[in-house]
């Protein structure tokens, strides 16, 4: 994403911090990539973001992100009845999430690592547990594209009834219009921008000529050579599950013509005008997915959803969890230790608090702990949807946006793994984050 034009979801306004490269640099294909936010959880992640991601960071190319500019969270495990002990690795980043199901499969096999389909669990409300386990909620209210506030913007709910529209011949001019209630339109000054171009029996839908020259086009990858960016044009977005349809979109508080198409696990978007590069873009569903997950609070239905495949049944029973779930009311985005090591001021340590939910947070005597037994306490405090606090380790005067630990050194600066614990005032686990 640039300046201007990125197409901010609902929760970008999680901290973007620089992206910083260790030993091996560009070219090393293992564990040692990392950021400030997090680690890659298994050298395979590495590689796999590195082959298209790695020569964006490093400023090779300029194009837009396929995954994003770094992990959004560490290592997570998460309950998926197929995997082995029921349990995956998985890691999250703005655009998709990252899954490890069969650790003893082939490591060398570009489908080892693969990216979950959360644009059809969100436009579904099909949360999949399973190779055919879901829990069935309501589809995502959740815009697709556009300002995180656009009250008009089309959402996943919105394309939910369009799974089953007909498909364009090959060919036929795309002027389809979505409005955030799902009502589509026709508008034949769209003609001309945007064609129908491959379609896909599996699904039957047609992919537009501007998305599937994307999803077969050639670029840069890690190691200098010019390949096909996707080993197979379906590997990152799956099949599409929706035509592509225009709509109106208010982008950096501007209104702007986007033509927008849901595939099984990537949104795709293309908006005229964009510089080379950034024409078509894959949305942040992965950070969307996550803060959806968050704030679900509908129980399983026990029916089976009829749109489900034969085999697959519905829960009636809550899945075996971790020893302790997270809730993901508030989510750790971030965080900067060891700062007292350098500077001898314990304020260069921070840990940076996302509100996840779709409400007002009260956060007033949560705590936050790391495995030493340091604890932060919250006095009154409340975090807005949206919102975001930083923590310093060191004193300060604290306000909306900033508290103060009020600690003389620093805490954070351990120098073996670590984990930040977020509890509410009941001691219910809400997020955890490994460091460094």
């Amino acid at each position: 994403m640039i300046p201007g034009v990125m197409m901010r979801q609902r929760v970008l306004c999680w901290v973007i911090v620089g992206f910083v490269l260790l030993a091996g640099g560009i070219g090393a294909l293992d564990a040692t990539y990392r950021t400030s936010a997090a680690t890659f959880a298994d050298p395979a992640f590495a590689r796999t973001w590195a082959r298209t991601d790695g020569p964006v960071s490093s400023g090779a190319v300029t194009r837009t992100w396929i995954w994003g500019p770094e992990p959004r969270t560490g290592a997570l495990i998460e309950p998926y009845r197929d995997a082995p002990g029921g349990m995956r690795l998985v890691q999250y980043f703005d655009k998709s999430r990252m899954e490890l199901t069969n650790p003893q499969a082939d490591p060398t096999n570009p489908f080892y690592v693969t990216n979950g389909l959360l644009a059809t669990e969100m436009l579904t409300g099909n949360v999949q547990l399973g190779d055919a386990f879901f829990e069935t909620h309501a589809p995502a209210a959740v815009n697709v594209a556009g300002d995180l506030d656009d009250p008009t913007g089309p959402t996943y709910a919105s394309f939910t009834p369009l799974r089953s529209a007909p498909a364009l011949t090959g060919g036929a001019p795309i002027t389809a219009t979505i409005a955030r209630d799902g009502r589509v339109t026709d508008d034949p000054t769209r003609a001309g921008k945007a064609t129908a171009q491959h379609y896909v029996p599996e699904t039957k839908h047609t992919v537009a000529d501007v998305f599937w020259s994307f999803m077969t086009s050639s670029g840069v990858v890690d190691g200098g050579a010019t390949e096909p960016l996707f080993r197979s044009p379906f590997y990152a977005t799956g099949f599409p599950v929706t035509e592509a349809y225009w709509s109106t979109v208010r982008v950096a508080g501007q209104e702007r013509a986007v033509l927008i198409q849901i595939f099984e696990r990537r949104a795709l978007t293309y908006t005229p005008g964009n510089p080379p590069g950034f024409t078509v873009e894959a949305g942040n569903v992965g950070l969307q997915y996550r803060a959806w997950r968050a704030f679900l609070a509908i129980p399983p239905t026990p029916t089976p959803s009829p749109t489900l495949p034969p085999t697959a049944t519905v829960s009636t029973e809550t899945p075996t969890p971790p020893a302790e779930a997270t809730t993901l009311a508030a989510l750790i985005v971030d965080v900067t230790y060891d700062g007292d090591a350098t500077s001898n001021n314990p304020n260069d340590e921070t840990v940076v608090i996302l509100n996840g939910s779709s409400a007002t947070l009260d956060m007033t005597g949560w705590t936050l702990r790391d495995t030493r037994g340091h604890v932060y306490t919250f006095g009154a405090f409340s975090l807005p949807v949206d919102g975001q606090v930083t923590l310093f380790t060191g004193k300060g005067t604290d306000s909306a946006t900033a508290r103060y630990w009020g600690q003389s050194t620093g805490v954070l600066d351990n120098t073996g793994p670590e984990t930040l614990t977020l509890r509410d005032a009941s001691g219910i686990l809400v997020d955890s984050y490994p460091y460094p």
